[in-house]
């Protein structure tokens, strides 16, 4: 279930793979797509037009290191960064 499976160049042939190996729900822990692509892939595997696993994802990784190590990775590097990158990624103002 955790898994760093949600990037666009892996969709078409990771998720059908997980279907057909038995895994029905996915917890992608760390991804660049941004959260509003990731509800649009929801919706396409829930309405049947794309075969795929239940997702829950978290968005990317919100890191302390001063150069992300991986495209994936959101540098953080103050408190008020910290606190930016949240309220963006969960929609807040």
């Amino acid at each position: 279930m955790h898994v760093y499976a949600v990037f666009t160049e892996r969709l078409d042939s990771m998720l059908p793979m997980f279907v057909a190996n038995g895994v029905l729900g996915i917890r992608d822990m760390g991804t660049s797509m941004p959260l509003g692509d990731i509800a649009r892939l929801r919706d396409e595997i829930a309405q049947r037009k794309r075969i795929g696993p239940r997702i829950v994802a978290a968005g990317p990784l919100l890191d302390g290191h001063p150069k992300p190590m991986r495209p994936n990775f959101l540098t953080i590097t103050t408190p008020e960064e910290g606190r930016a990158a949240v309220r963006r990624l969960t929609g807040r103002k």
